[in-house]
């Protein structure tokens, strides 16, 4: 057989592509973008039920869970830049899922409070995350999706420090 015969090329880039393939399964990077790729497509079907997005939703449950914060605090907790959380925050106060209240202490800094329909968001989505966290982890035992989150914390500390 002949690469330059059509079975022959064919062959030849089915091999190749198993080579790359299995090399690629072998990149935990790659591994980790291919999963959460598929899992934020997931996700943004479950949050879109309540209008919102999958990086907006943890940003509204960290609002929820810490009544009141700053956004400087904010940024802290979600690992983000304050200029891409400026934009999730204005974003969940213009679809009314959360508000803001100027500090007594100081008024030039404003706390953030999540709003009965944030809460409603919150409450309605929740179960839905559930039967999806029980689906992609069905398979793991409780000692295996420990070991799990405690490796995804590994690789978050040498990215971040």
């Amino acid at each position: 057989m002949s690469l330059n015969s059509p079975s022959g090329a064919r062959a030849s880039a089915s091999k190749a592509s198993r080579r790359r393939k299995r090399n690629l399964d072998q990149i935990v990077g790659y591994q980790l973008q291919r999963t959460g790729s598929l899992v934020t497509r997931e996700l943004a079907v479950v949050f879109s039920a309540v209008g919102l997005a999958p990086g907006q939703f943890s940003i509204l449950l960290i609002i929820a869970e810490n009544p009141g914060c700053t956004q400087s605090q904010i940024a802290v907790l979600a690992r983000l830049d304050p200029s891409t959380l400026a934009l999730v925050i204005a974003r969940l106060r213009v679809l009314g899922f959360i508000r803001r209240a100027a500090d007594a202490g100081d008024r030039r800094s404003n706390r953030i409070h999540s709003t009965e329909k944030g809460e409603q968001a919150i409450r309605s989505v929740l179960p839905i995350l559930a039967r999806f966290e029980s689906r992609i982890t069905g398979e793991f035992s409780a000692t295996e999706k420990q070991a799990f989150l405690r490796c995804l914390s590994k690789i978050e500390r040498a990215i971040v420090g």
